[in-house]
Protein backbone atom coordinates (compact mmCIF):
# COMPACT_ATOMS: atom_id res chain seq x y z
CA UNK A 1 0.00 0.00 0.00
CA UNK A 2 3.30 2.28 1.26
CA UNK A 3 4.20 1.98 -2.69
CA UNK A 4 0.75 3.14 -4.28
CA UNK A 5 1.20 6.50 -1.90
CA UNK A 6 4.88 6.67 -3.46
CA UNK A 7 3.58 5.80 -7.05
CA UNK A 8 0.86 8.40 -6.89
CA UNK A 9 3.18 11.14 -5.71
CA UNK A 10 5.86 10.41 -8.22
CA UNK A 11 3.10 10.41 -11.16
CA UNK A 12 2.13 13.56 -10.03
CA UNK A 13 5.46 15.29 -9.96
CA UNK A 14 6.22 14.01 -13.45
CA UNK A 15 2.97 15.28 -14.69
CA UNK A 16 3.86 18.19 -12.89
CA UNK A 17 7.07 18.39 -14.59
CA UNK A 18 6.45 17.24 -17.37
CA UNK A 19 3.78 20.32 -17.40
CA UNK A 20 6.49 22.52 -17.25
CA UNK A 21 7.49 21.37 -20.91
CA UNK A 22 7.33 24.06 -23.89
CA UNK A 23 7.60 26.87 -20.80
CA UNK A 24 10.20 29.02 -19.56
CA UNK A 25 11.95 29.24 -15.83
CA UNK A 26 10.54 31.03 -13.55
CA UNK A 27 12.49 33.67 -11.48
CA UNK A 28 13.80 32.42 -8.25
CA UNK A 29 12.63 33.36 -4.88
CA UNK A 30 10.20 31.51 -1.71
CA UNK A 31 8.89 28.34 -3.04
CA UNK A 32 7.96 25.08 -1.39
CA UNK A 33 11.79 24.09 -0.76
CA UNK A 34 12.95 27.71 -0.01
CA UNK A 35 14.88 28.28 -3.27
CA UNK A 36 13.44 26.81 -5.94
CA UNK A 37 11.78 29.08 -8.62
CA UNK A 38 8.53 30.82 -7.15
CA UNK A 39 5.67 29.95 -9.09
CA UNK A 40 6.27 26.66 -11.70
CA UNK A 41 5.32 27.76 -15.55
CA UNK A 42 2.05 27.28 -16.46
CA UNK A 43 0.96 23.52 -17.72
CA UNK A 44 -0.04 24.49 -21.22
CA UNK A 45 2.16 21.88 -22.75
CA UNK A 46 0.87 18.31 -20.69
CA UNK A 47 3.20 15.48 -21.79
CA UNK A 48 2.13 14.13 -24.90
CA UNK A 49 1.12 17.00 -26.10
CA UNK A 50 4.69 19.19 -26.06
CA UNK A 51 5.93 18.46 -29.41
CA UNK A 52 6.47 15.95 -32.21
CA UNK A 53 9.51 13.93 -30.48
CA UNK A 54 7.17 13.64 -26.70
CA UNK A 55 4.18 12.54 -28.79
CA UNK A 56 6.29 9.64 -30.08
CA UNK A 57 7.78 8.30 -26.92
CA UNK A 58 6.48 5.13 -25.08
CA UNK A 59 8.37 5.68 -21.78
CA UNK A 60 7.99 1.98 -21.27
CA UNK A 61 8.99 0.82 -23.96
CA UNK A 62 11.94 2.80 -24.01
CA UNK A 63 13.89 -0.35 -21.72
CA UNK A 64 13.87 -3.78 -23.40
CA UNK A 65 11.46 -5.70 -20.66
CA UNK A 66 14.71 -8.33 -20.29
CA UNK A 67 17.36 -5.36 -19.70
CA UNK A 68 14.84 -3.84 -16.69
CA UNK A 69 14.69 -7.19 -14.92
CA UNK A 70 18.55 -8.04 -15.34
CA UNK A 71 19.28 -4.57 -13.85
CA UNK A 72 16.58 -4.22 -11.31
CA UNK A 73 16.11 -7.86 -10.43
CA UNK A 74 12.54 -9.44 -10.45
CA UNK A 75 9.25 -7.34 -10.41
CA UNK A 76 6.02 -7.16 -9.05
CA UNK A 77 4.93 -7.23 -12.20
CA UNK A 78 4.48 -5.41 -15.52
CA UNK A 79 5.41 -1.90 -15.83
CA UNK A 80 2.77 0.77 -14.76
CA UNK A 81 2.30 3.39 -17.41
CA UNK A 82 0.90 6.82 -16.41
CA UNK A 83 0.36 7.91 -19.75
CA UNK A 84 3.19 7.73 -22.55
CA UNK A 85 5.48 9.77 -20.57
CA UNK A 86 5.87 7.68 -17.18
CA UNK A 87 6.81 4.56 -16.73
CA UNK A 88 7.12 2.69 -12.85
CA UNK A 89 8.75 -0.21 -12.21
CA UNK A 90 7.72 -2.45 -9.10
CA UNK A 91 10.78 -4.70 -7.72
CA UNK A 92 9.29 -7.75 -6.82
CA UNK A 93 11.78 -7.16 -2.84
CA UNK A 94 11.18 -3.92 -3.02
CA UNK A 95 10.87 -2.60 0.36
CA UNK A 96 10.78 1.12 0.34
CA UNK A 97 13.50 1.22 -2.87
CA UNK A 98 10.85 -1.26 -4.50
CA UNK A 99 9.81 1.38 -6.80
CA UNK A 100 11.85 2.77 -9.75
CA UNK A 101 10.08 5.75 -11.95
CA UNK A 102 11.24 6.56 -15.53
CA UNK A 103 9.43 10.00 -16.86
CA UNK A 104 10.30 11.78 -20.53
CA UNK A 105 9.89 15.13 -20.46
CA UNK A 106 10.94 18.10 -23.23
CA UNK A 107 14.09 19.70 -22.89
CA UNK A 108 12.77 22.64 -21.36
CA UNK A 109 11.64 20.92 -18.11
CA UNK A 110 15.02 19.39 -18.30
CA UNK A 111 16.77 22.78 -18.49
CA UNK A 112 14.04 23.80 -15.49
CA UNK A 113 14.44 21.03 -13.17
CA UNK A 114 18.43 21.58 -13.30
CA UNK A 115 18.28 25.26 -13.05
CA UNK A 116 15.70 24.38 -9.94
CA UNK A 117 17.88 21.68 -8.29
CA UNK A 118 21.40 23.85 -8.72
CA UNK A 119 19.28 25.85 -6.37
CA UNK A 120 18.56 23.50 -4.01
CA UNK A 121 21.91 22.32 -3.74
CA UNK A 122 23.41 25.76 -3.00
CA UNK A 123 21.10 25.59 0.19
CA UNK A 124 22.23 21.90 0.72
CA UNK A 125 19.30 20.20 0.79
CA UNK A 126 20.48 18.19 -1.76
CA UNK A 127 23.63 17.19 -3.76
CA UNK A 128 24.11 17.61 -7.39
CA UNK A 129 26.60 15.97 -10.02
CA UNK A 130 27.00 16.53 -13.51
CA UNK A 131 26.83 12.87 -14.86
CA UNK A 132 29.13 12.15 -17.72
CA UNK A 133 28.54 10.28 -20.82
CA UNK A 134 25.55 9.84 -21.06
CA UNK A 135 23.28 12.00 -23.47
CA UNK A 136 23.97 15.41 -24.34
CA UNK A 137 23.88 16.79 -20.83
CA UNK A 138 23.16 14.99 -17.63
CA UNK A 139 22.74 15.21 -13.95
CA UNK A 140 21.95 13.08 -10.63
CA UNK A 141 20.68 14.71 -7.39
CA UNK A 142 21.01 12.99 -4.50
CA UNK A 143 18.48 13.82 -0.97
CA UNK A 144 20.39 12.10 2.03
CA UNK A 145 17.71 12.51 4.26
CA UNK A 146 15.26 10.93 2.00
CA UNK A 147 17.19 8.95 0.75
CA UNK A 148 16.14 9.28 -2.67
CA UNK A 149 18.16 9.57 -5.43
CA UNK A 150 17.50 10.79 -9.43
CA UNK A 151 18.92 10.86 -12.51
CA UNK A 152 18.66 13.15 -15.46
CA UNK A 153 19.85 13.40 -18.92
CA UNK A 154 18.91 15.44 -21.92
CA UNK A 155 19.03 14.19 -25.54
CA UNK A 156 18.25 16.43 -28.62
CA UNK A 157 14.77 18.00 -27.25
CA UNK A 158 14.19 15.44 -24.93
CA UNK A 159 15.06 14.43 -21.51
CA UNK A 160 14.22 11.50 -19.10
CA UNK A 161 14.29 11.37 -15.32
CA UNK A 162 14.93 7.87 -13.32
CA UNK A 163 14.55 8.21 -9.27
CA UNK A 164 14.46 5.45 -7.14
CA UNK A 165 14.42 5.93 -3.24
CA UNK A 166 17.35 5.29 -2.38
CA UNK A 167 20.79 6.86 -2.22
CA UNK A 168 23.06 3.23 -2.25
CA UNK A 169 25.73 3.43 -4.61
CA UNK A 170 24.26 -0.03 -6.20
CA UNK A 171 21.30 1.50 -6.40
CA UNK A 172 22.61 4.78 -8.01
CA UNK A 173 24.75 1.86 -10.71
CA UNK A 174 21.45 0.30 -11.85
CA UNK A 175 20.10 3.74 -12.04
CA UNK A 176 22.55 4.65 -14.84
CA UNK A 177 22.46 1.62 -16.54
CA UNK A 178 18.88 2.08 -17.57
CA UNK A 179 19.42 5.50 -17.94
CA UNK A 180 22.05 4.04 -20.46
CA UNK A 181 19.75 1.98 -22.11
CA UNK A 182 16.62 5.02 -22.12
CA UNK A 183 18.56 7.79 -23.41
CA UNK A 184 20.08 5.25 -26.38
CA UNK A 185 16.47 4.90 -27.89
CA UNK A 186 15.37 8.22 -28.18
Amino acid sequence: MPNRFIAAGLCLLGVALAGCAGSKPAAAGPGPLGSAPAAPPPAATLPGQGGAGLTKVQACQLVPAAVVRQVLGPLDGPPVENGATICLYNKAQGGPTGLVSLVVTGLSTYTFVKQADTQIAQKGTLKLQQAHGIGDDAFSTLVPAGPSYTLNAAKGQLAIAIHINSGSAADQQRVRKLMVAAIGRL
